[in-house]
């Protein structure tokens, strides 16, 4: 009965993320069926990657003479995880869907025609953008078709490993970023902890200690960059200066920080099917954000004139903006990685925000719940498409803030 009610439950909380993430919550199609192929491409991609994932634990097994099945989880395993479903997914979808990279000028449309914009020209009210420069393009052969032929020549057909190699580096980019940062956090914060003799208890210290370090360091972040914008200084420079004084004040927590990070469990002597649904529900979610991250779309509107638009102009004018007031709070965070000219690094920045929120849903469920019913929670929270929209599209604060 136990496992009738699992699978059941696990069942219904694949389709509901499947339904929700892969068609529902997509507003770049117009056919909402055409997500199909990405829950397919998913599923492949998940498989391949646990084959690769095992393979290499066996390996592991085998040079430190264990036993080779015997299997132990760390997070920097989880985080290879992720990436390797993210981009096995996109060389999977690679080869039934043409990816094409467009270079040229502006491209915009008019209520009358398509058009090139002039070198150095403004979009009009009535214009609308259509591509940028170096802008990737899916189902590319259909994309292309409904261009006027002197514009089709402006494409160039990229290949599964080009692809993959270019989506990858930013990954790999935006992980390093954002684990750097939490690493400047956490240290410095545990730093603080331990200077005032505050301590964590309770059946859940680790968990509680990472988010409650994380959140003094980032307070101290935030107060260290708002200082440095007080007097007019805050380049980048200054600011990662600040940041490596930090780390080098913390150096024995930043070294804590990455033990944490390569621990392993006990080994794992069995998954049942509950437990496997939430996995593979969460890691697919987390695969297909970090491609949303890495999207061919531009900064929204929205983003780039609200959420965005303060920690640009903190970081161009390296000062304060008067008249600002209250607003201040997550933006001098994205004020560090508005330094960068790439648009991907704000949009990690906020996708870290959105993992550490889960971590503190999954601590107030456990204040009630088990801890399998504490992780399915918070899956369950992160497969809301408002949710999963702010954490891989979009560039609003409400995650980071929830935390």
């Amino acid at each position: 009965m136990q496992k009738t009610i699992k699978i059941i439950l696990g069942s219904f909380w694949f389709l509901v993320v499947a339904w929700f993430f892969f068609i529902e919550n997509h507003p770049y199609y117009l056919e909402s069926f055409s997500y199909i192929g990405r829950v397919i491409a998913g599923l492949i991609s998940f498989a391949i990657a646990c084959g690769l994932l095992l393979g290499i634990e066996i390996l592991l097994n085998k040079f430190r003479k264990r036993s080779l099945f015997e299997f132990r989880f760390s997070a920097v395993k989880a985080i290879v995880g992720v990436v390797l479903v993210s981009l096995i997914s996109l060389a999977v979808l690679q080869i039934s869907n043409d990816i094409a990279i467009y270079r040229g000028g502006v491209i915009f449309r008019d209520s009358e025609s398509w058009g090139l914009l002039p070198e150095g020209a403004e979009l009009e009210e009535d214009m609308e953008l259509v591509l940028a420069d170096q802008t990737i393009i899916a189902d590319s052969d259909r994309f292309i078709e409904g261009f006027p032929s002197d514009l089709q020549s402006s494409f160039t057909q990229v290949g599964a490993f080009k692809s993959v190699a270019f989506t990858g580096s930013r990954i790999l980019i935006g992980l390093l970023a954002i684990l750097a940062l939490n690493m400047a956090a956490f240290s410095f914060g545990k730093k603080i902890l331990k200077t005032f003799k505050i301590k964590e208890d309770g059946e859940n210290i680790a968990v509680s200690e990472f988010v409650l370090s994380t959140a003094i360091g980032l307070s101290a972040i935030m107060l260290a960059v708002f200082g440095l914008g007080f007097f007019g200084v805050a380049s980048f420079i200054n600011i990662a200066i600040a940041l490596v004084l930090m780390l080098s004040l913390s150096a024995k927590e930043a070294l804590s920080f990455l033990k944490l990070l390569i621990k392993e469990s006990e080994p794992i002597k069995k998954v049942d099917a509950f437990s496997m649904f939430v996995i593979l529900g969460g890691i697919l979610i987390m695969a297909y954000n970090l491609l949303g991250i890495i999207r061919p779309m531009p900064i929204g509107w929205d983003d780039s004139n609200y959420y965005l638009y303060i920690p640009e102009v903190f970081a161009h004018l390296k000062g304060l903006l008067d008249g600002v007031g209250g607003m201040y709070n997550w933006e001098l965070v994205n004020a560090i990685a508005s330094y960068s000219p790439d648009a991907f690094l704000p949009l990690f920045v906020n996708f870290w925000g959105g993992i550490l929120a889960l971590v503190v849903i999954y601590l107030v469920a456990r204040l009630a719940l088990g801890k399998e019913q504490s992780l399915m929670s918070a899956a369950i929270f992160y497969a809301f498409p408002s949710v999963m929209f702010q954490s891989s599209m979009d560039l609003k604060n409400d995650m980071a803030l929830l935390f």
